[in-house]
């Protein structure tokens, strides 16, 4: 029998001297792999968490995937939703305005809209007295 692990256990093995790390629902023991190619420090970084997204964006080979296989010690369990309801509730965005907000923002945005009119005349009107003032 395979022995399965959650990610609070493997979480639990995260020193220099104790690394185990996750890897596409395996869990291994790097804890004596002292050989990486870029160094101890990056299997440190990723000791006790999921590093499945990281192993795969560093692109091993897969001589790299044999390699790791000596350190298998069991699969990663995984937690499953057992409130149904709540996984499919949708969270708001935001919180719902009151009529007071929305005719605040539809005002702002109204006089917003008159400044911005405004400073437009105004500048093709200046443009037009700068033309006529050069010719």
């Amino acid at each position: 029998m395979e022995n399965t692990f959650d990610l609070d256990e493997v979480s639990k093995h995260c020193t220099a001297d104790d690394i185990w790390i996750a890897v596409d629902g395996k869990v291994y023991d790097l804890s004596t792999y002292k050989t990486h190619p870029a160094g101890t420090d990056i299997i440190v970084e990723n000791a006790g968490k999921d590093a499945t997204q990281e192993f795969k964006d560093a692109e091993h080979t897969s001589m790299d995937l044999e390699e790791l296989k000596k350190y298998y010690i069991g699969d990663l369990e995984e937690k499953i939703n057992t409130d149904t309801k709540s996984s499919r509730k949708r969270k708001p965005i935001s919180k719902p305005k009151s009529s007071q907000e929305v005719k605040k923002n539809s005002t702002e945005r109204r006089d917003f809209s008159l400044v911005r009119s405004v400073a437009i005349d105004l500048t093709i009107l200046f443009g037009i007295k700068l033309l006529a003032d050069s010719i």
